[in-house]
């Protein structure tokens, strides 16, 4: 009998597997944060929602843009990216009891919540109006 091969979609090389065995889905990875650590996904969407309420100017993307520097530690380089990415480390500061890892998987789920419900388009508001009715 012969044998089974693998698909060629998943295995590039002998040494290369794609990042789709790697990495956890992001329907799999919000479940399990949600699951276990839901009041760090609330403190994350407050201090969106309490940064929109004071600042009419904030849109979608820059909460996206704000939450992506805080994964990645880079300096944002417009004001009011910079001014969200303070207020979420004040947050972080605040939760000594979570690990960075936790802290990080939930600003991915965040950040991936964002890119869900909205167009991202310059002044679109759909994913913080959205989070506005539940904080």
């Amino acid at each position: 009998m012969a044998k089974r091969q693998p698909p060629k979609r998943l295995f590039k090389g002998r040494d290369h597997i794609s990042a789709y065995n790697c990495n956890v889905s992001p329907t799999k990875l919000m479940k399990q944060v949600s699951r276990d650590h839901l009041d760090v996904l609330q403190n994350i969407e407050v201090i969106l929602a309490a940064r929109h309420r004071e600042d009419a100017g904030m849109d979608d993307r820059t909460a996206s843009a704000a939450l992506r520097a805080c994964l990645a530690g880079t300096d944002p380089g417009e004001r009011r990216v910079a001014e969200v990415v303070a207020a979420l480390q004040s947050i972080r500061e605040f939760r000594e009891d979570i690990t960075d890892d936790v802290w990080h998987k939930a600003l991915k789920v965040v950040d991936d919540s964002v890119r869900c419900h909205s167009k991202l388009t310059p002044g679109a508001t759909d994913y913080l109006e959205f989070i506005d009715d539940y904080t």
